[in-house]
């Protein structure tokens, strides 16, 4: 809204991918990023599953398709059910490694 007015404003694919052009490229200086602080190649990988909105964009798909050599990306999984997956499997660390300092602290005393 402009005071009053409604404002429509038409975007083709093409216009839309050039303006998060920025933020993807940020986006995959990240992956760049974890693949070495994991000293992984991207042919090291056997699966790319995509997770939150905005990968379901397109040129996001097509630039991470492209960065893993073409690999068509794994989308049979539910990205919902994948981030509970990943919060449990957080939370379960986080517990265990709680224990762990638990453990050591009452061993000292």
């Amino acid at each position: 809204m402009y005071g009053e007015k409604a404002l429509r404003l038409y975007v083709t694919r093409d216009e839309f991918s050039e303006l998060i052009k920025p933020g993807v490229d940020k986006c995959m200086k990240v992956v760049d990023q974890v693949l070495a602080k994991c000293q992984l190649k991207e042919a090291d990988i056997d699966d790319v599953m995509l997770v939150g909105g905005s990968t379901r964009t397109l040129y996001v798909q097509e630039r991470l398709s492209e960065k893993f050599g073409g690999r068509k990306l794994l989308k049979r999984i539910c990205p919902e059910e994948a981030v509970v997956h990943g919060a449990c499997i957080v939370a379960y660390n986080i517990e265990n490694q709680l224990d762990l300092i638990v453990q050591e602290w009452d061993h000292r005393f």
